[in-house]
């Protein structure tokens, strides 16, 4: 009898399996604004795209006992859409970022170090990221500012000091080179989300 109880008991804890992350899904709203701000050795600059026409959805999953959440699904953005301000510096931008033989900027959510509290409350959290731009990807971590109201909404701001060069990519020289953008850029970002359980 004994036998027989040990060996039902080994095969429970055999078939026992962890149970699976539970996914909660983020719809990406489209008041969202990606901007990339840099400096030539004349002025400065600061190009923006203010909207997202598409209803992606992120996942989130959480295992039990751990804090990290991770994500899948990821924001693309046309390059096409990035306004200086200006045409002639929005011209040199899309050139610089090769849009027409890579017209998407991607941005995936990897993991964030734990859920954004809905208390309403600013929340700096610390996250994960993989920026693809001009056919190169870059994961980095950042720091992001999150806040969720009442309907449900998570509000993220971020931003990241990147370089052309880190995507393969040359910043750009007017008039024989006596206007040089600097390599130094910085890319911000300010994402709204309605969760859906």
């Amino acid at each position: 009898m004994r036998t027989l109880t040990f060996i039902l008991t080994i095969f429970c804890l055999l078939a026992f399996k962890a149970p699976a992350p539970r996914g909660v899904k983020w719809v990406v709203l489209n008041n969202i604004l990606v901007r990339v701000s840099g400096s030539t050795n004349v002025n400065k600059f600061s190009c923006e795209i203010k909207n997202y026409p598409y209803r992606d959805t992120l996942i989130c999953y959480q295992n039990n006992g751990s804090e990290i959440v991770r994500l899948s699904g990821k924001l693309e953005m046309a390059v096409f859409d990035f306004d200086c301000l200006d045409k002639m510096m929005t011209h040199d931008l899309r050139e610089t970022l090769k849009a027409n033989q890579h017209p998407s900027l991607r941005i995936a959510l990897l993991s964030l170090q734990k859920y954004p509290a809905q208390n309403g409350a600013p929340e700096q959290l610390c996250g994960n990221v993989a920026i693809e731009l001009a056919g190169v990807t870059k994961e980095m971590s950042l720091y992001l500012t999150t806040t969720t109201d009442d309907q449900k909404m998570i509000h993220m701001a971020g931003s990241k000091n990147i370089r052309f060069s880190d995507f393969g990519l040359v910043p750009p020289r007017k008039f024989g080179g006596m206007i040089r953008a600097k390599d130094d850029l910085v890319v911000s970002f300010q994402f709204n989300f309605k969760v859906i359980d």
